[in-house]
């Protein structure tokens, strides 16, 4: 981006093109109130005053520095696609892609095209929780969602809400040896779960449990751990859609444009976290414990 001294008036905001989105009345209030911003389009529904324009023309446009996605899974998986492959970062409103295997083949065309795949974060998880938990010998976690906002959604409970949570464990604790998982679907009448308990014992020596929950009204996150002699206890909430968690997102997402600051743990794309939402169900269908070497994606 180019900058004329220090006058706010003289800025050369940085484009974004929105594709998909179903809604931008909180995605454009939060890019119009940085002034190293601006709305290059968008292609889907919106409001008159921004240009409706093709997607591919948004990804050409020179304008265009970086490109939010949202709308189906399938939606965000292809544009999601097209943009890396023209080279734009991704700020995806959700997964970029519904399954581990496609996430993975995502992140290496971000890594090709060396810029970035990130998301809009669902959880509100305090930077110090992503740090290395050095000494711990067990934990127990524990998730809650409401049953009106899990119905909100079709991703179910573990993609949706729990991978990023599981992300932060897998960077806590370390490498994963074995789960031992159930899940039901008690309160949803659909395949989606909404209850999901699982036994972890990680390569370290360290072991564990997880809850999630989506039956009743409580939301919010716990996390608790024990050492030799010390205890820890942890508490954040999810992540609320709208202005106030957007405006934060983009101020993020500009940093990183202006090649600034790196992206916050909170924005990156839960992977790990994916891959193991989706041993969790592996491990549920077949009721048994799973080992690393035994997990099948795809």
């Amino acid at each position: 981006m180019r900058r004329f001294g220090a006058c706010p008036h003289m800025v050369v905001p940085i484009g974004l093109a929105l594709l998909g989105l179903g809604t931008l009345a909180d995605h454009l209030a939060a890019i119009r109130s940085n002034p190293f911003l601006s709305a290059v389009g968008y292609s889907g529904q919106g409001p008159e005053e921004l240009p409706l324009r093709e997607p591919q023309a948004l990804l050409m446009d020179p304008r265009t520095r970086g490109v939010v996605v949202s709308g189906t899974p399938a939606e965000r998986e292809y544009w999601s696609q097209q943009s890396l492959r023209a080279g734009k970062p991704v700020l995806s409103c959700g997964l970029p892609a519904h399954n581990y295997a496609r996430l993975s083949l995502l992140l290496e065309e971000a890594r090709q095209a060396e810029v970035e795949l990130c998301m809009v974060p669902r959880a509100l998880i305090p930077d110090e929780v992503y740090l290395a938990r050095q000494g711990a010998v067990y934990l127990a976690f524990q998730g809650w969602v409401s049953q009106a906002a899990l119905r909100g959604t079709r991703e179910g409970l573990l993609a949706h809400w729990a991978a990023p949570c599981l992300q932060m464990l897998a960077g806590r604790y370390g490498r994963l040896d074995s789960v031992y998982a159930r899940t039901r679907s008690l309160g949803l009448n659909r395949p989606e779960e909404d209850v999901a308990n699982a036994l972890l014992r990680f390569r370290n020596g360290v072991e564990g449990w997880v809850s999630f929950c989506g039956l009743g009204g409580q939301s919010g996150m716990e996390l608790t751990e024990w050492g030799q002699e010390d205890e820890h206890h942890h508490c954040w909430e999810w992540a609320a859609s709208g202005p106030a968690l957007l405006t934060t997102v983009y101020q993020s997402f500009q940093a990183y444009l202006l090649g600034r600051e790196a992206l916050p743990a909170q924005m990156k794309v839960p992977a790990e976290g994916l891959r193991w939402a989706e041993w969790f169900q592996q491990s549920a269908r077949l009721d048994r414990e799973i080992f690393a070497d035994e997990v099948v994606h795809g």
